[in-house]
């Protein structure tokens, strides 16, 4: 008899144990939001969102375009910008007159003419941006888009945009 009384409490602790671990363990925060472990699992509507960063104190920031189906990231366009360039680095020209400039496979060789370690920088931030989307597209949680060697600064501002644009998409 006291065997069966042991045993109770224990099959209804087990009982209870596997039953939490069923539920829903989606986290949320304190105002209601859900986290980023819940919007890491493909829950967005559906659509197309455009965000961007913050301006950094040298006057770039990023902007994206993200286009979510099924509920996943589809697609990403993201281009970083810079407002701070209007001429030449070191030389004083201007460029073209204009208000910011993208950073693409140009850019280097336009601002910084003649300092090659500038511009194998740039190179290396621009192939990074391919691979930062390549990476969000396939895996789905900004979280597991890692820094790439050389191309840490264009990934902070690629995490920050891309977050800023999918508070959009998140299902609430």
């Amino acid at each position: 008899m006291n065997k069966k009384l042991f045993l109770i409490p224990l099959i209804i602790l087990m009982c209870l144990l596997i039953i939490s671990g069923c539920t829903n363990n989606t986290e949320t925060s304190t105002n209601g939001e859900k986290t980023a472990a819940e919007t890491s699992t493909g829950k967005y509507i559906d659509g197309v969102y455009e965000g961007k960063s913050e301006l950094t104190a040298e006057l770039y920031y990023g902007k994206a375009k993200i286009t979510i189906e099924n509920g996943s990231i589809k697609d990403i366009d993201f281009k970083i910008y810079d407002q701070g360039t209007f001429k030449k680095f070191l030389t004083g020209d201007k460029i073209k007159g204009v208000e910011e400039m993208l950073l693409d496979e140009t850019y280097s060789k336009e601002v910084y003419a003649n300092i090659q370690v500038y511009q194998e920088q740039c190179t290396n931030e621009f192939a990074g941006i391919k691979k930062y989307k390549e990476k969000l597209i396939s895996e789905q949680n900004i979280d597991k888009v890692d820094v790439i060697s050389g191309a840490t600064w264009s990934n902070q501002l690629f995490k920050e945009t891309v977050e800023n644009t999918l508070q959009k998409a998140v299902k609430k």
